[in-house]
Order: C-alpha cells, then structure tokens, then sequence
C-alpha cells in the first residue's frame, strides 16, 4: 500500500498544466524535500499509470516548464518507475540550497510556497523572513535585538548559568551577544530567551499557554496561566504547574496498594516540554500550549520537525537543529544530554512507569506529543517493570551502583538510565549518595517514600 500524501509525497493521476506541480517543487524546495509521482489517483492511491507517449511529452516539457517558471534554478530528478506493472513518473525534489524558491510570474512574497502537510500554501510574512534567514545560512536565534545590553538581562539568571561571575566575552562565545554592523554589542534571541527577565516583552511569541480542562474535552477550563520566564526557570515553571496534579498516593499493583511517584513520570514531561522550548519554529507567532485532561496532557509545539523524521523512529539517534545556539546552551545548563535520544528517554520512561506509549504527532504547522495517565494495571503486573526489576537485582547484587553499571545493563543511554534510577529515588527503592557521574545508588531493602523525584 502506497503511503498517504504529505508533507513529502504528493499524487497527481494527469497534468492539464504545469503549474500545480510548480507550486509543489517550490514548497518541497523550500522545505525538506519530496517526491512527486505522476501517475496515481491521489484519494485511493490507484496506480493509473502512464502511456509512453505522455511519459515522453512530460519528461521534454517539465523540466523546461521548471527552468521557466521557478526562480532561484532548481532542477529536480525525472525518472520512470514501475509499480504494479505500470509505469509513472517520479520527480525528485532535494531541499533547496538558495531558499527562498518562488514563481517568477509571482514575485518572492507571493509566489513563495511552502508545504502544509498534504497541501501547498502560500508562505506568510513570517515563514518568508524564516526562508530568507535559511538561505543566508543563519539562524533565528543568532538574530540580535537592536540596542538590548546586558543590564537588561536577568543578573541572577547569568550568575546561576555561569556558576557566579560572568563577563560579556563569554555571552558572546556562547552566542548570547554579539557585535552588530556598527560594532556595537547587542544580545542575540537566545540570550533573550535564557537570560531576560521576562522574554515575551521582545518575543512574543515565546511564553507558554497552560490550561486545565474539566473532563476529556476543551468544553470546561478550569484553569488557565499565560508563563513568562527564563527558559530554565520556564521548562521548572510548567513542571511546578502539572505536579500537584499528577501526584499519585497510591497505585495497585498486584493486590495491595503501595505508595507511588506520578501518573506520567516527570522525567519524560520535561523532556518533552525542554524539546519544544529549544526545537519549536520562533518564526510562527504562537505559543507552546500545555493542556492538562483528565486522561491525558498534549504538549503543543509550533513549526513541524526541522528535518525528515520518521514518527516510528524517533529516539533513534537522528537529530536536526532548528535553533542551535539555543540548544546549545541548553546543553550547557545540563537541560538536553545525548542529541536525538529525548523521545527515547521519554518513551522508556512511559513504559517503565507503566504508560502506554505516548503519541507523537506531525502536523501542517505544529508537533503534538499526547501523554496518557492511564496506568496499565493487570494481575500479571511484576512488582517492577522488567527494566527496573532488572535494575533492582543488580542493585540487591552490588549493594551500590552507578549510572553507566544500569546503562550497559539495560542497553541505553546514560541520560535514560539516570532517569530509571531517578524514579527508583523517587519510589523509595533507592538511596542516591553523591552527585553527578560520580554518583552512587544504594539500595533499600525496605523502601522509604522520597520527598521528591
């Protein structure tokens, strides 16, 4: 079964004309690239296929349509592919190098086109700027804002990243400042989201929307708060919001009740709301929204993927940087460890707890990723999941053990076996002595509540 079009397959059965394609070539162009086959019935995905004649009078006339019609030149790759015995066309559409692409009969802001899921649309103000910047090779949080200095920034913020004293060399080795044209020193858009007291004055866009909602639908909110800070203090913020609200007290397992942490393990909600802090589009004029049902939280993030990701792969190390100076230093105030393995830790950690596996969602404009509360309870459930009874054997074994001992067990990475022994803190199974690498966890034979994650 052919796959569904989207955001890089587009069908087309016959061509009356070239220009629907044109708008495609250019939308794939300026985004990540696509296929086009000519030839198949776009609702059901029948293959229709070709006759030799119209392969021959496609194959002559398109490239020149495109040479004609797209400006900057770009030339996608034709090809004759068979499927089901049939024949149809395949246009090869790479990513562009010299974004903005856009019809020539149009002009740049209107004839620039991006793709919207299954669609072709005309690209906003906002979205062109962001194509402009793309192919200038520069990046949206590099951008300075004209005449902001660093007394404006939170003292406290840059003392607690840099450890105490702080100087304006190292902001601008890190990206946070740099020099404008007149040589004057300004702060960069992600200084302002790390460092300014209150980031949404300049950015608007950058504040996160929280609501709660009565029941499984958006009918009744019962608590709405618009979040401005620091993004360290803000990814805290949202954290602070949802857990007096998943807090379990008790959770059955087997047939007796027995204390537990949270019915979404926090680990994985902050890794997902640090994830679209750092990797959301700044160009669309929206917030992250963070909704709170009672069977579920939906973490909202504007902008899609920034590269070709593949839902039922991630987590698997591939890694595309929309924003990397701001992840950067997010990496530097220990926020994001290994890149490309946050939706495996989040996924791990889900299942550990056991969570179904949470939902990952691409679309047009936004990412969306749903945890469930459910907790999977059945009267087979082992006292542990399998990877933190098999922590807690070893632990029982050693007496004491360290992060890299649960990883080369469990065969993940550091940052997902600190989160499983982290939960094991949490429950009470463990007693963590020391910090950081050099940390040890000690096992408790009879477990005590902890008093945090």
């Amino acid at each position: 079964m052919l796959q569904r079009e989207g955001r890089q397959i587009e069908y087309k059965e016959k061509l009356s004309n070239y220009k629907g394609i044109i708008k495609t070539i250019i939308a794939f162009s300026n985004d990540i690239g696509g296929t086009i086959f000519i030839g198949i019935e776009d609702r059901q995905r029948t293959v229709i296929g070709l006759e030799e004649a119209e392969l021959e009078k496609y194959l002559e006339e398109i490239p020149q349509a495109i040479y004609d019609a797209i400006s900057p030149y770009c030339m996608p790759n034709l090809s004759t592919q068979t499927l089901n015995d049939k024949t149809v066309l395949h246009i090869n559409v790479v990513p562009g190098a010299r974004k903005p692409y856009f019809l020539k009969s149009e002009g740049t802001h209107r004839g620039s086109y991006i793709r919207a899921g299954a669609h072709t649309k005309c690209a906003t103000t906002e979205l062109l700027e962001d194509l402009f910047r793309q192919g200038q090779r520069r990046w949206w949080d590099e951008e300075l804002q004209e005449s902001l200095q660093t007394t404006d920034l939170d003292q406290e913020a840059l003392r607690s990243f840099y450890r105490g004293n702080w100087s304006e060399a190292q902001l601008i080795a890190d990206k946070a400042m740099a020099i404008n044209p007149m040589g004057e020193k300004n702060i960069s858009n992600a200084g302002v989201l790390f460092f300014h007291p209150d980031p949404c004055t300049l950015l608007p866009q950058a504040e996160v929307l929280y609501s709660q909602f009565a029941g499984d639908k958006m009918d009744i909110i019962v608590k709405t708060v618009d979040l401005s800070a620091p993004l360290p203090q803000l990814a805290e913020q949202c954290i602070q919001l949802l857990r007096p609200l998943l807090t379990l007290a008790t959770k059955r397992k087997n047939l007796t009740l027995q204390d537990s942490s949270w019915e979404i393990p926090l680990v994985a909600l902050r890794e997902a709301i640090i994830n679209a802090l750092i990797h959301r589009q700044y160009a669309q004029m929206d917030a992250i929204k963070i909704a709170l049902f009672d069977n579920r939280v939906e973490i909202f993030s504007p902008g899609n993927f920034p590269g070709p990701m593949i839902i039922d792969e991630l987590g698997n190390g591939v890694s595309f940087s929309r924003n990397p100076h701001l992840r950067q230093l997010a990496r530097r105030a220990s926020l994001v460890e290994k890149r490309g393995f946050g939706y495996r830790l989040i996924f791990d950690a889900c299942s550990n707890n056991g969570n179904p596996k949470p939902l990952v969602e691409e679309g047009p404009t936004f990412v969306k990723v749903t945890f469930f509360r459910e907790i999977v309870e059945t009267d087979k459930v082992e006292e542990f999941p399998r990877t933190l009874q098999a922590l807690s054997k070893l632990a029982t074994q050693q007496q004491t053990l360290q992060t890299k001992d649960a990883a080369a067990l469990l065969d993940v990475s550091l940052s997902t076996a600190r989160s499983h022994l982290k939960q094991l803190v949490a429950q009470g199974w463990l007693r963590a002595e020391g910090k950081g690498r050099t940390a040890r966890y000690v096992w408790l034979k009879h477990p005590v509540k902890a008093d945090s994650e």
